[in-house]
């Protein structure tokens, strides 16, 4: 009786499992995933996304190779990151400002760990600057207002994605 009743309870608490996580996993990005990438707003994209579209790091592990044809910008952020949250309307501003000269993107690194941990996206809020060609560069963090925080960012962006080499980058910490 007593195998019957542990029996019956593993098979319980195994298909509760598997109920619930069927509620996780690539159905709920692809619900926060923006349905249409558009310019001069910040897109929200997946793994899958960034694969296809901007690097795909599983058939070229070790060499970057940009995808695309305008440079990039991408938030890697968390809902829960108080410092993301703030980012957030500068980096929308900047995206009307940029409209057709830089793509915009955030990545929740909560729903996509692979891609974070390929990237050693190790701090939130971190910014992945693409240019066309060359190499991406990263900052992490923001400065304490959101006027020195839009600075920062206008910096990086007329640093590392046109190439404005008058321009000192900033950010609170670079990798």
């Amino acid at each position: 009786m007593k195998k019957v009743y542990i029996l019956a309870s593993l098979l319980l608490v195994s298909s509760l499992v598997i109920t619930s996580c069927k509620g996780g996993g690539k159905g709920d990005k692809e619900a926060k995933t923006n349905e249409v990438i558009a310019e001069g707003v910040v897109n929200i994209i997946d793994e899958e996304y960034f694969r296809e579209n901007i690097w795909d790091y599983s058939v070229q592990p070790g060499a970057f190779e940009y995808k695309g044809t305008v440079p990039v910008v991408i938030d890697f952020y968390a809902d829960w990151c108080a410092p993301c949250k703030k980012a957030a309307p500068v980096l929308e501003r900047l995206a009307k400002t940029y409209k057709g000269k830089v793509m915009f993107y955030k990545i929740d690194t909560d729903q996509n760990r692979g891609l974070a941990s390929v990237l050693q996206i190790n701090t939130i809020p971190s910014f992945m600057y693409i240019p066309v060609k060359g190499e991406p560069e990263f900052s992490m963090g923001i400065l304490p207002t959101p006027e020195l925080t839009e600075r920062m960012f206008t910096d990086n962006i007329e640093k590392y994605l046109f190439g404005n080499t008058s321009i000192e980058a900033v950010s609170p910490v670079t990798k």
